[in-house]
């Protein structure tokens, strides 16, 4: 069990710089677009 809870808590932590990362790169191609 904390094993499988480790795993979710790791999962998140990549969901989210994954979902930072991407926005980041729609904020850098939006203002490259449209500065």
């Amino acid at each position: 069990m904390k094993g499988k809870r480790q795993h979710l808590l790791l999962y998140f932590v990549l969901g989210m710089m994954t979902g930072l990362v991407t926005a980041a790169i729609f904020h850098i191609i939006y203002a490259w677009l449209f500065h």
